[in-house]
């Protein structure tokens, strides 16, 4: 089928189709309140890409073997739920988004399930000298199956975001955090270290970090670490770990210690 286009639409539905071989199957861009359902979108480059989007639902499409499943960016309060997304390169991509919902969708066999980034963008009231980095905050992540991707989830700088009652099974590996970010790009770092300073997430510790190494390698920096965390329960349900080999004396379904992802996140509630 053909490529099938939303920019600035409203209220629509884009249903029961059978799209291969395109660079991207179904796209909207500043669109809002649309439905895409049970359509069929494969062999291409991205099955749904979304930009500047807000409130659209993706329900129940089998999406397989394409570069990208879904590609979310610049978007907020969409609903992805349900849908098959097996064999891509990347299963869910986000960049830049907020305020989304991941909702049990299985995510098997992909190089990543999930997949979340920061990304870069020039200030275009000053475009020579400041560029501002924006990242991935507040989505939510319910009741996801992640089975045998190469990642589970892979996040860089991702923050603020929950994740509860999502499997992460037999992936090769099931999390995966890439914390820096290139900002070689950059032409006064001064003005990104206000940027990152003006985050929600970013503690005075972290942006005295980023001064002290921004001063000490002014023309050489390249690369700068900035943690994702995230919140890995809620209302005490974590996830499940298959590589989780802990006990539950009490049988209360909780693993009786925390599944420790790294030394800023763990999930406190794993489940058995």
């Amino acid at each position: 089928g053909q490529k099938i286009s939303l920019i600035s639409t409203i209220n629509s539905t884009v249903s029961k189709n059978v799209i291969t071989n395109n660079q991207v199957c179904i796209f909207l861009e500043e669109s809002t309140n649309n439905t895409l359902k049970q359509n069929a979108l494969t062999n291409s480059e991205c099955g749904i890409q979304f930009n500047d989007s807000s409130n659209n639902h993706i329900l129940g499409n089998n999406i397989t073997s394409n570069d990208i499943g879904v590609d979310v960016k610049s978007s907020t309060k969409n609903t992805i739920e349900q849908n098959q997304i097996t064999k891509n390169n990347q299963g869910i991509q986000m960049f830049d988004s907020t305020e989304n919902i991941i909702l049990r969708n299985n995510l098997t066999a992909n190089v990543n399930g999930i997949h979340l980034s920061c990304t870069r963008k020039i200030n275009s009231f000053d475009p020579y000298n400041s560029q501002v980095v924006c990242v991935c905050l507040n989505n939510t992540f319910l009741e996801n199956n992640l089975i045998k991707n190469s990642f589970g989830i892979w996040m860089r700088s991702a923050s603020n975001n929950t994740f509860s009652g999502n499997n992460f099974i037999s992936n090769t590996n099931q999390l995966e955090m890439d914390d820096s970010i290139n900002i070689s790009g950059f032409v006064n770092k001064q003005l990104l270290l206000e940027a990152l300073g003006k985050l929600p997430f970013v503690n005075e510790t972290i942006v005295d970090q980023i001064g002290a190494s921004i001063a000490n390698n002014a023309t050489n920096l390249t690369f700068i670490e900035f943690p994702s965390i995230n919140f890995w329960s809620l209302n005490k349900t974590g996830n499940y770990w298959s590589n989780c080999n802990d006990t539950d004396n009490d049988r209360d379904g909780i693993c009786d210690n925390p599944y420790v992802i790294d030394e800023n996140n763990k999930d406190n509630y794993p489940l058995i």
